[in-house]
């Protein structure tokens, strides 16, 4: 039996992800599959209650208890614990270490989520130096992958990334630095929420490769987004691209395609 509302406090609508929500997810002993599965969004209070629009398949195994779990959360963080400010509050728990580690996590997107699309082209200036067999960029700090310097330029306020480079999904490159034999990248172990949205990912494209290049995450809110990185008129998206990327849309993450291109020397003349 499919539970309603004890509280009052909530309603089941359509919630729009292009604007600001919360997006629930479940991870327990009797859930779909190991990671994580999208259940639910939650919208902001309007005429005196919330919108929740249940996305989790209710003939998936499990699907009535990782709901009624979703709906107790909903319910102890909007209503029981009496909070001044119920929305403010959940952005806080978006925060904690118990939303982090607990069964139903939460992740607050305030701009909604934006379909994956290709953004404007990026102008870089061409180094001298190449590393495994592709020219890098000049920056401040040295040649540079252009990856790595999308990535730097993309970060927000309180944001951590890492570039993803087809290591693995434990550890990202954050910077590329001289040794004796050129150039080698540092590399940093990607937080437990970043892995486990990746398997999740992984399994859900059924793909085994094909992440986008860069992954992003809030270091409070837990929030975690992707850009692919291509070198224009030589790079493409890959089938298995498309298929990942078409899945982090469909979980309701947010990705986007970012071009690059070195300058002509014309332009850097002008300059």
């Amino acid at each position: 039996m499919t539970r309603t509302s004890r509280t009052s406090v909530w309603r089941t609508a359509t919630v729009d992800p292009a604007a600001e929500h919360f997006a629930l997810s479940y991870n327990g002993d009797d859930s779909l599959t190991a990671d994580r599965a999208r259940v639910a969004r939650l919208g902001p209070l309007r005429d005196g209650k919330y919108d929740v629009e249940f996305i989790l398949d209710p003939r998936a195994r499990g699907a009535s208890g990782i709901r009624d779990a979703v709906v107790d959360h909903i319910e102890f963080y909007l209503h029981d614990k009496g909070e001044a400010n119920p929305w403010g509050y959940a952005q806080y728990h978006c925060s904690t270490g118990a939303n982090l580690y607990g069964p139903v996590h939460w992740t607050y997107f305030p701009e909604g989520v934006k379909p994956v699309s290709a953004t404007d082209v990026r102008q870089m200036r061409p180094s001298s130096k190449r590393w495994w067999r592709k020219p890098l960029v000049v920056t401040p700090q040295g040649p540079l992958p252009a990856e790595l310097v999308i990535l730097r330029a993309e970060l927000g306020v309180n944001e951590s990334g890492a570039w993803l480079n087809s290591r693995g999904r434990m550890s990202g490159a954050v910077d590329l630095r001289r040794n004796r034999d050129g150039f080698r990248t540092k590399r940093d172990p990607l937080p437990a929420f970043v892995n486990s949205e990746l398997e999740s990912l992984y399994r859900a494209a059924g793909v085994a490769r094909g992440a986008p290049d860069l992954v992003l995450w809030h270091n409070d809110t837990a929030a975690v987004r992707f850009i692919e990185v291509k070198w224009r008129g030589h790079d493409t998206v890959s089938a298995e691209q498309e298929t990942f990327l078409k899945t982090i849309a469909d979980r309701g993450l947010t990705a986007k395609i970012i071009e690059w291109q070195f300058e002509s020397a014309r332009s850097r003349r002008v300059k």
